[in-house]
């Protein structure tokens, strides 16, 4: 079974372009493909600046650590992934992915 996104939890649509509307940042952040299982940033959004919290449009830093401190995803996540689960290891794996590419 695939490892579902966020978008797929919170059903905001933001994972694809639609008339009027832009798509979220963690849906189009291909560096981060892979990443505790996820689709691009589908399972890091918490880590990733300007992404559409809630369904709403792009969220601050100081926004995103409030909101996140109150979502089921971002908790599910931390309590499966505790020891990989921290912005040391979203940055590793993002730069490993960026050095890969230009292999």
């Amino acid at each position: 079974m695939a490892a579902v996104n966020c978008w797929e939890v919170k059903g905001c649509g933001f994972d694809r372009a639609a008339p009027g509307r832009e798509v979220c940042p963690a849906a189009t952040f291909e560096r981060a493909d892979g990443f505790l299982g996820g689709k691009n940033g589908g399972r890091a959004c918490f880590f990733i600046p300007g992404t559409f919290c809630g369904g709403e449009g792009p969220c601050s830093t100081r926004d995103k650590a409030e909101r996140c401190m109150h979502c089921k995803f971002f908790h599910d996540l931390k309590s499966n992934y505790d020891a990989t689960f921290n912005p040391a290891n979203f940055r590793r794996f993002v730069q490993n992915s960026a050095a890969r590419a230009i292999l």
